[in-house]
């Protein structure tokens, strides 16, 4: 079940990032859910918690929100994604053919490569890799 609250966060953090850039509304709506998934809301404190991959999934949904007529730089001149690895990021989005929407997103941080990167995720109860139909 996805909180509203946490998509109403993602969503105005990328719109805030990216300033005054045009947008594109549809990729908006696709980053703005999966980075909700970053964010947790306790509605009874007003506490919010950001996971470990909110900063640097912002920085490069931001950076690819931004009409490409628009965009100057790279994904790292928004907030930094990136600096500690020369290699880059590791971000692999699960795509779910049936509904045709984004389900997840792994991402890592230390210079690795993919099938060694899917290899570990896959012996997580919840991995997306062992889904039918999931690419």
């Amino acid at each position: 079940m996805m909180n509203n609250n946490a998509l109403i966060l993602a969503d105005a953090a990328i719109r805030s990032l990216a300033d005054d850039a045009d947008l594109s509304d549809s990729l908006l709506t696709i980053f703005a859910r999966i980075l909700s998934h970053q964010v947790t809301v306790n509605t009874e404190t007003e506490e919010v918690e950001y996971g470990a991959a909110f900063d640097k999934l912002l920085s490069v949904f931001t950076f690819v929100a931004i009409r490409q007529d628009e965009r100057q730089g790279s994904p790292s001149d928004f907030g930094g994604g990136g600096e500690d690895n020369p290699k880059g990021h590791a971000l692999l989005a699960f795509q779910n053919r049936r509904i045709g929407v984004i389900d997840d997103v792994l991402t890592d941080t230390r210079s690795r490569h993919e099938m060694p990167l899917l290899r570990d995720d896959d012996h997580r109860s919840d991995a997306l890799t062992r889904e039918r139909r999931t690419v």
